[in-house]
């Protein structure tokens, strides 16, 4: 017996806006991902409640959260 399911939640996008300052930010897709010029290197990953550095040989997870800082006073769209 097929059931059905109710899935609820916002339409995903393949664009997210950051602002100037420290940005959360989570990747829909596995993979590496261009960052605006305009972003300070590294990135941040917390791995066991301990906050590390995220070189650029890693790849961003799915579903891993990923703090970014955006310097200087526009907004910027990553593109995915």
């Amino acid at each position: 017996m097929a059931e059905t399911v109710l899935v609820r939640g916002n339409q995903m996008t393949s664009e997210a806006t950051i602002l100037p300052g420290w940005n959360l930010i989570g990747v829909p897709i596995n993979g590496i991902v261009d960052l605006p010029a305009a972003v300070l290197q590294p990135l941040w990953e917390c791995v066991n409640g301990l906050f590390r550095e995220v070189s650029g040989s890693d790849i961003m997870v799915q579903g891993q959260g990923y703090w970014l800082y955006l310097n200087g006073v526009e907004s910027r769209v990553l593109d995915w």
